[in-house]
């Protein structure tokens, strides 16, 4: 068995038990399509599901599960989300990071790319998860390094800035998921996109934990690339 699959199974057990201590087995069964007396197979630990229950078992922890501790761990003031409540819960980072981690099982990815400086415990933690190298994006260029990719933010409001990642940490092909706390304009998601884009690197996805507004909608439409979130916001 593949080690990427079995930690799946242990996180699709994981996230079952999780919910059994907040909803009983008739809501699970209704949940999972699965009988009581399977669950409480997992649930005591006595089997590992196969990998397709258990990224049903995911699935079900993330969009009823995560999606309501997160918001319970943001606000939004004055149309800003402040997550510093949510960037400071590493146990729920991780859980998310977990789940993250399941979607791209099997799919090789090399570098989790994100931009300093909220999305760099997620993103680490995620990259952690998929035993990908953690690449970081900055707004300034890094003293001793020579050669850089270099590519333009543009804001909302016109106003621009620059992004830089060293030139030698990320190549032509490499697989990358790029990964950050919040997507709000798209903005910065599109600096990222197109760091990859400067050097022929395949992008396997996007996520974030957090989308405010229709962002997340646009970048999909502009890129045809899958930008996965655990909760939006109006």
């Amino acid at each position: 068995m593949r080690i990427a699959e079995l930690k799946t199974k242990i996180f699709g057990a994981e996230a079952l038990r999780a919910m059994k201590e907040i909803y009983p087995y008739d809501v699970l069964s209704s949940l999972t399509g699965l009988s009581p007396q399977i669950l409480s197979r997992y649930v005591t630990g006595h089997f590992l599901p196969n990998l397709e229950r258990a990224r049903t078992f995911i699935r079900i922890f993330r969009e009823h599960v995560l999606k309501e501790a997160v918001l319970k761990n943001v606000e939004v003031r004055n149309n800003v989300v402040v997550n510093i409540r949510l960037l400071s819960n590493t146990r729920l980072l991780s859980q998310i990071a977990k789940a993250v981690a399941s979607e791209f099982t099997g799919k090789e990815v090399k570098i989790v790319l994100t931009k300093e400086t909220d999305g760099i415990p997620f993103a680490t933690l995620v990259a952690n998860e998929i035993k990908a190298n953690l690449v970081i994006a900055k707004q300034s260029k890094e003293v001793g390094v020579e050669e850089f990719i270099e590519v333009r933010q543009i804001y909302p409001s016109g106003i621009y800035s620059y992004v830089y990642v060293p030139k030698n940490l990320i190549s032509r092909g490499d697989r990358v998921l790029i990964v950050d706390d919040i997507i709000r304009s798209g903005s910065t998601i599109r600096a990222l996109i197109e760091i990859c884009h400067s050097v022929k690197a395949d992008i396997v996805g996007v996520c974030a934990i957090v989308a405010i507004g229709n962002g997340v909608d646009r970048l999909t439409e502009e890129y045809g690339i899958p930008v996965n979130v655990i909760a939006r916001l109006r």
